[in-house]
This record gives C-alpha cells, sequence and structure tokens, in this order.
C-alpha cells in the first residue's frame, strides 16, 4: 500500500506511478515474495494441524464441562467417574451425549495423530 496525503485521494494511473516512481527511488518499497505450490501445501497442512489441536481441545473442554454441570467434579477422574455415574443413572438422554461427546474426543484425538510428525 502506498502512504497517501490527506488531499491526495484522487486515484488515477499517472499519479501512482510518480509516487510508486519516488517510493522506488527512495528505497522505500519492499519486495514481494509469491509463495510456491509447496509452501502453500505446507501453509495448509501447518494450518490443518492447528485445527485437529483446537477441535481436540474444544472437545475434551465440552466432555469436562459436561462432567462438571453433573457434579462429579473435573479432571481425568472426574471423567471416568463422570462415565460411570452416567451409566448408572441410566438417563437415555444423559448416556447419549455422553456417548457422543466421547466419541467426538476420540475421533478428533484421531485426527490430530495424523498430524503429528
Amino acid at each position: 500500500m502506498t502512504p497517501k496525503r490527506s488531499g491526495d485521494r484522487i486515484k488515477t494511473d499517472r499519479r501512482d506511478a510518480v509516487t510508486l516512481a519516488r517510493l522506488y527511488r527512495a528505497g522505500e518499497l519492499t519486495a514481494v515474495y509469491v509463495p510456491r505450490e509447496d509452501d502453500e501445501a505446507m501453509r495448509d497442512l501447518v494450518r490443518g494441524r492447528e485445527d485437529a489441536i483446537n477441535a481436540t481441545r474444544k472437545a475434551r473442554q465440552h466432555l469436562s464441562a459436561f462432567v462438571l454441570r453433573h457434579g462429579t467434579g473435573s479432571g481425568i477422574q472426574a471423567v471416568k467417574h463422570g462415565a460411570w455415574l452416567i451409566r448408572r443413572r441410566q438417563v437415555p438422554s444423559l448416556v447419549m451425549l455422553w456417548s457422543n461427546n466421547l466419541h467426538h474426543l476420540r475421533c478428533t484425538t484421531e485426527q490430530g495423530k495424523l498430524f503429528s510428525y
């Protein structure tokens, strides 16, 4: 982006050329790197890995919050105890939600393993 003065908002090719020539002469323009296809592929891989990590973290938080809402504390022991407690209560909707949350956590964890090196 080229800096503009407040009264210099009119945009024409001639004015742009003069401004760019001035900036080039002053050495204020920086080179632009256009990424190659393999660079873009690496960026996509990194984005996918970050998405998988975030999905796993979010699924873990959902499961912990679910257990916490049902009065079993927090942490991994609470998750194990929550599974036992929910199965013991035999409330179909709770069992279904617990199973769904646990399945989602396992799936996202497996996805994250695909990106580990």
